[in-house]
Order: structure tokens, then sequence, then C-alpha cells
């Protein structure tokens, strides 16, 4: 037994799309496994999670999600946990050590809430809500509401990493996974990472990984096409109007 799933006959079909994180790290997930699959690609900006075909097999309109012959099953954490119960993956992703393995749980748990959300926010004001009109000024006001999340997340990981080589400790684990390719959305607004050493260190181990760069191949034409087609967005080059009126107030 080589630990891969190539002579498995049943197949998954994996809605997702390449400028979702978690879509990105499942697929990531499957390739790294060998776990035969077919991808239907849901493209969220057209608003193709919103169909009444999609949303009849998903209600909560969201990507990824798989379908194991009419069994379906959203949410990443939830599709993952799920094929490492049935397919011979790699122990690494989620450890039998009960220690390791609460480890990745806690790990999942606390990224929807704080660095999904974050990043998600800032995504949502710099390039969903652009869609329509990619020449539109982003609010920065609304954008830097949503990055002091973003920034809190980014903090609270850096300081994980100065303790462990890796998200959930020594170890390589699929908390690795969830959290790089969320944090890969982060070019799209040019985030400025020199800030956290420990994270840049870190996330250039995580894209040298086998799969990683077909996973994302998808996100490199989107990012292209982001960069070529909108309006030039960078948080670190100009002042936003809070910040302005800040120091017009101190210096009158």
């Amino acid at each position: 037994e080589n630990g891969k799933n190539e002579l498995i006959e049943e197949t998954l079909k994996l809605y997702w799309h390449h400028s979702s994180p978690s879509s990105r790290a499942i697929k990531f997930f499957l390739l790294s496994n060998g776990i035969k699959h077919t991808d239907e690609l849901i493209d969220t900006s057209r608003g193709e999670q919103m169909k009444p075909q999609y949303t009849s097999l998903n209600p909560s309109h969201s990507i990824p999600m798989m379908d194991e012959h009419g069994y379906t099953l959203f949410e990443s954490g939830a599709i993952f946990r799920y094929l490492s119960a049935k397919y011979p993956v790699d122990e690494k992703w989620y450890p039998r050590d009960l220690k390791r393995r609460a480890a990745v749980n806690e790990y999942l748990d606390w990224h929807h809430m704080h660095l999904k959300r974050g990043i998600a926010g800032c995504s949502n004001v710099a390039v969903m809500g652009r869609m329509k009109n990619p020449e539109m000024e982003v609010n920065r006001d609304a954008f830097e509401l949503e990055h002091r999340l973003l920034i809190s997340a980014l903090t609270h990981i850096e300081r994980k990493l100065e303790k462990n080589r890796f998200i959930a400790g020594e170890s390589l684990t699929y908390a690795d996974i969830e959290a790089a390719a969320e944090i890969t959305n982060c070019k799209l607004w040019k985030e400025d990472m020199t800030k956290f050493p420990k994270i840049t260190q870190w996330l250039q181990t995580i894209e040298k990984l086998p799969s990683w760069a077909e996973a994302h191949n998808g996100f490199a034409d989107f990012l292209g096409h982001f960069i070529s087609s909108f309006k030039p967005f960078n948080l670190n080059k100009s002042l936003s109007s809070n910040e302005k009126k800040k120091k017009k107030k101190k210096n009158p």
C-alpha cells in the first residue's frame, strides 16, 4: 500500500474557485493525497453560488463543497475531517495523537472567526466590492476597519510561529495549509508582510510543497487579472482620511 488513493473507483466532485482560500486548501489536500476527484468551478464574482441549482445542494451558498454520489458537505474544516476519516491520507495532516489533533482542531475553529474573517473583510472592500467597477476608488475607512482585525490575526499567528515551526506545533499539519492559503490572498492588496518575518519564512516553506503550485495556478491568473484590470490600491502608500484627521488634530 502506498498511502495514495489512485485506485479508489468512487469519485468526489469538488465545487470550488481559485479565488477562494478554503477551496484551494481542500484542492491541495485532495491532490497531495491522490484522492480522485472532478472539479466544478463556482465563480462567486459572478454570483454563481446563488443560482438555484447550487443553493439546492448548499443552502449556505458557500464554497468549497464536496459531493460524493449525492452526499454533500460544505465548510472546509468539515470536508477535511471527513476526507481524513474515510481515506488513507498521510497521518501528518491530522495526527492520531490526541493532543496534536486537538491543536489542529483548535486552529481550524479559531481560523474562521479571526484570520478568515479579517481577510474576507479586506477582500470584500478591495476586490469583490469593485468587480462591477474596477476603476472605483477603495473605501479606505471601510478597508482599514477590516484591516485591523486582519493585523490582529496575523500577529497571533506570528507569535505562534515564534514558538513553533508550524501552526499546530513542530510538525506540518492541515492547519498550516488552511492558514497559508488564506494569507496568500493578502497579495491582492499588497499587504506589507515584512512586519511578520516568521510568517514570511513559514509561507515560503509551505509554497514549496508538492501540489501547492498546482492548487494555486488559478489564483495566480486571478491575481494577474486583478492587478492588470483594477485601479491600483496599496494600503501602505497613503493615509486614510481618518488618519489625516488625527494628524490635523495633533497639529492644528
